[in-house]
């Protein structure tokens, strides 16, 4: 089958966007179809100009600090991308011919394709500056299946509008599967029936990461062959992470690896995504806020600790909680800096073999979903 997948793609800096919809992709392509991505770009309207009251009442210091600091960075990773971003993309993604910025272009001209997946990834999170709407697949034919794959809501309840839109929507839909478990009670306040499915890039083992990215050395950006990696989102601001960096820093006998994405400029190393799974793959010990970095801490069977979003992003912390909860690993999740804490996870010998049992397991629920929709 010819199958268009509606995710996210556009990140020149989060390596776990990129990942998710490769693995989704490939795996469908391993099992048979012809998969591309349908070249949607997120536009966000333009913004209303702020009056000088509203820019001093939403004025913050630390922002505005931060800013000034990491201008230089900024400036050359959007000038120079060292992370190689748009080379992945060409090598490992197949891409529609037409590109689309709005719901009524892909209405329109809609992409040729027997089956349209929504996800993964937080298609489905209408809290962003971007509507969700174009993620709930309504264009092209009658005869187009509609399927969502690990599609995530960013959230455990859905506020009236977003409910008023998937209400609209959601019943064109041949089949749900989402991310997180939360999701199955929203898909049944819809009225539909859902399926908890892994993220994509969980129907990999390590070994076939390894393969599929060509990996089969350390890559010099990592240094020495043992480091605690740091990898930090700008989603929110991160409680304590002064200490946790310097944590890592004052760790006896290790090099450290600090890369840094959306938004944030703490980092010193633009890794590509080959190093960016190399480097987890040959870490100690990782430090992140990130739900991919967790995901591939897993997948490697490597050692970690989560550090949960706060504020207006606290919501996006249902993802690892959903996650973590399945695996029987929310020990790792830390609220706050506690250094004996972190040194007893920091030397907490995992047992891997029922986390990798119950992720084997899970993927046979996504195989499933996809033999009886796909066939």
């Amino acid at each position: 089958m010819k199958i268009g997948i509606m995710t996210f793609w556009e990140s020149q800096s989060n390596y776990g966007q990129i990942l998710q919809v490769f693995a989704l992709q490939t795996f469908l392509e391993q099992n048979g179809h012809e998969a591309f991505v349908i070249r949607y770009k997120l536009v966000a309207p333009a913004a209303r100009k702020k009056t000088i009251l509203e820019r001093v009442r939403d004025f913050k210091l630390t922002r505005f600090v931060n800013n000034r600091r990491y201008k230089g960075k900024k400036a050359f990773e959007q000038l120079k991308k060292p992370r190689q971003f748009d080379v992945f993309k060409k090598d490992y993604l197949k891409f529609s011919t037409g590109e689309y910025q709005s719901v009524p272009q892909l209405v329109a001209t809609p992409p040729e394709a027997d089956v349209y997946i929504a996800g993964s990834d937080q298609v489905w999170n209408n809290s962003f500056s971007v509507s969700c709407e174009a993620f709930l697949l309504g264009f092209g034919g009658q005869q187009t299946k509609r399927l969502s794959y690990a599609a995530s809501f960013g959230k455990k309840e859905l506020d009236p509008v977003t409910t008023q839109l998937f209400e609209r929507h959601i019943g064109k839909f041949n089949d749900v599967s989402v991310r997180e478990k939360s999701g199955l009670e929203i898909c049944r306040k819809l009225g539909v029936a859902g399926t908890w499915v892994p993220d994509p890039t969980l129907l990999f083992n390590r070994e076939e990461w390894l393969k599929l990215l060509g990996i089969t050395e350390q890559p010099a950006a990592a240094g020495k062959e043992k480091h605690v990696l740091l990898y930090t989102l700008g989603n929110s601001a991160i409680k304590d992470k002064r200490q946790y960096i310097q944590y890592a820093q004052q760790t006896a006998g290790q090099n450290v690896v600090h890369v840094s994405a959306n938004e944030d400029y703490a980092g010193a190393h633009y890794l590509t995504i080959q190093e960016w799974v190399a480097a987890i793959h040959k870490a100690d010990f990782i430090i992140t806020n990130s739900f991919h970095g967790v995901v591939f801490c897993i997948i490697c069977n490597r050692n970690f600790v989560v550090l949960p979003n706060s504020g207006h992003a606290a919501g996006m912390n249902e993802r690892i909680d959903s996650l973590l909860g399945r695996l029987d690993l929310t020990d790792h999740l830390m609220y706050a800096f506690d250094r004996e804490r972190l040194d007893k996870l920091r030397m907490k010998k995992i047992n891997w073999h029922p986390v990798n049992q119950t992720i084997k397991d899970w993927q046979e629920d996504a195989l499933a979903f996809f033999q009886r929709n796909l066939n």
